[in-house]
């Protein structure tokens, strides 16, 4: 279920944009993701149980053989959800369940994901950016996990003069590196900065449950609360994704 680090990323690239030149970490963050879940999707034993003795290819292809156990799944939802970014997120109580079928997301929080950057730059001004999901998550027969979700980051952020230090190119140059896009403007020696990204992830593993716990393929674990159309979970184990999420079964 991770989908969601590359927002994290962010507020440690501002922290070290805000200190010095280097902001490479946070970018080698972000793949890190986007690799872990492309690993849950070749790693599905059922590729490799295939009838054929065909190599690999057939293999990565295994991520349309999980969701043709059940039959094609649905479109992803298209509602676009707003996610916190500058406020810490609500107690997460879980409660277990047993999810099965289609969740769309209806709610996220992510926590003050700038915290580091604030620290490192207490003038930071974050509050015009924003993030959103879109997209579902699909609990299938025979345990097959399988997520569409697009994640959107845009809006602005302003270096103060005792950050920027009049360096409003180098700042640029250093946003650029994770949104390339990017572009800032000097005002005397502070700097704001418009960045806009959208990430796509489709991808397939498996899961387990036991109580309020789910495990995934990729070796994370959520714990869960279902109630009636309602799933909300939040990361548990190191590394999986960070904050509260909430999606309502189609």
């Amino acid at each position: 279920m991770k989908h969601f680090l590359c927002v994290f990323s962010v507020g440690t690239m501002l922290a070290i944009l805000a200190c010095s030149e280097d902001s490479n970490s946070s970018s080698s963050s972000s793949g890190t993701s986007g690799q872990s879940s492309g690993t849950s999707g070749t790693s599905g034993t059922s590729g490799t149980s295939g009838t054929s003795g065909t190599s690999g290819t057939s293999g990565t292809s295994g991520t349309s053989g999980t969701s043709g156990s059940s039959g094609e799944t649905p479109p992803a939802s298209t509602k676009e959800v707003d996610v916190t970014l500058n406020a810490a997120c609500p107690a997460f109580t879980p409660c277990g369940g047993n999810p099965s079928g289609t969740y769309d997301y209806s709610g996220g929080c992510a926590g003050d994901v700038f915290a580091q950057a604030k620290q490192a730059c207490a003038g930071l001004d974050t509050s015009a950016a924003k993030a959103t999901v879109t997209g579902s998550i699909y609990f299938l027969p025979n345990a097959a996990l399988q997520r569409d979700i697009t994640v959107k980051i845009s809006g602005s952020v302003k270096f103060p003069a005792a950050c920027a230090q009049g360096q409003c190119a180098l700042v640029q140059q250093g946003l650029q590196t994770a949104f390339p896009g990017a572009t800032c403007t000097a005002a005397g020696a502070a700097c704001t900065c418009t960045v806009s990204k959208t990430e796509k992830n489709t991808a397939a593993t498996t899961f387990t449950v036991a109580g309020d716990t789910v495990t995934t393929g990729d070796g994370e674990t959520y714990t869960i609360c279902e109630q009636g159309s309602t799933l909300k979970y939040k990361g548990k184990s190191a590394g999986s994704e960070e904050g509260n999420w909430e999606l309502t079964k189609r």
